[in-house]
């Protein structure tokens, strides 16, 4: 390197110094980025972890009723398939980009009841006991169950002889809400049952890359506006470090308000 050369760098110095300060932020923004990358997965393995070894829950809503809770799981569609290969084969069933998914499984435990039956009379000494069972407890929960009990009169012997049941109608309506909440910083599945004696034994479900989905960027785009650091190169003409007048391409470093067009 010759003294020309030198003297040249030398006079342009500042310069240099804001280009090495430029790198050095730009190399601290990255470890920052990747540390907020890493802090992200690791708030997802704990989710995950927690989901897996979590269990239903039940706790009381505000008015009394019950609510069965599971936290859920947050993965991709490849992950999916490592930490719940069942939700993952329905996945592969579905159409569509799928977001989330649960899956259910309800007993119902009914109090014993009583119906009052009727006898009906037929051809050929041929009797029924007809009964039926029509109960809604609430909008959308309904239980609708009748039939016939059949049986002959055995004269001879004085007693009934059995036949057969025909069930005429066996109709069931139920409803239940369910969505997800946050609750201790964790994401959880909950399930309010509206039909009486309803228990929800299981619950499986997983959140799948909300992020990649095109509809909810559409519907929840990210702010354009933006503060904080930024640094690039531009036009601009000053003073520099030697009072001697400078215009032209220069770096420059600073805080301030953005608007960014594209993001990638």
């Amino acid at each position: 390197m010759n003294l020309a050369l030198l003297a040249d760098l030398w006079k342009r110095r500042d310069i240099i110094l804001l280009i090495g300060v430029g790198i050095l932020i730009a190399i601290l923004l990255q470890q920052c980025n990747g540390n907020r990358n890493l802090r992200n997965k690791l708030d997802i393995k704990d989710q995950n972890i927690a989901a897996l070894n979590d269990s239903v829950r039940v706790e009381k809503d505000k008015y009394d009723r019950e609510v069965f809770v599971k936290k859920t799981l947050m993965a991709s569609n490849k992950e999916l398939q490592e930490l719940n290969k069942d939700l993952a084969d329905e996945v592969k069933t579905l159409k569509g980009k799928i977001i989330y998914l649960q899956s259910v499984v309800a007993e119902v435990e009914v109090d014993t009841q009583y119906v009052e039956t009727t006898v009906s009379v037929y051809p050929g000494g041929k009797y029924s006991l007809d009964w039926a069972l029509d109960t809604t407890y609430s909008p959308g929960n309904f239980r609708s169950f009748s039939g016939n009990s059949f049986f002959t009169w055995n004269k001879e012997l004085g007693k009934p002889i059995a036949g057969v049941t025909r069930i005429n109608e066996d109709k069931m309506g139920f409803s239940f809400t369910t969505g997800l909440r946050e609750k201790d910083k964790a994401l959880e599945i909950f399930i309010t049952p509206k039909y009486p004696g309803m228990e929800i034994t299981d619950i499986e479900g997983a959140i799948i890359d909300p992020q990649k989905s095109d509809v909810l960027k559409k519907m929840f785009p990210q702010k354009k506006w933006y503060i904080g650091p930024q640094m690039g190169i531009g036009l601009g003409g000053g003073y520099n470090v030697t009072g001697t007048p400078a215009f032209g391409p220069m770096i420059y470093l600073g805080v301030g308000i953005g608007y960014g067009v594209f993001r990638f």
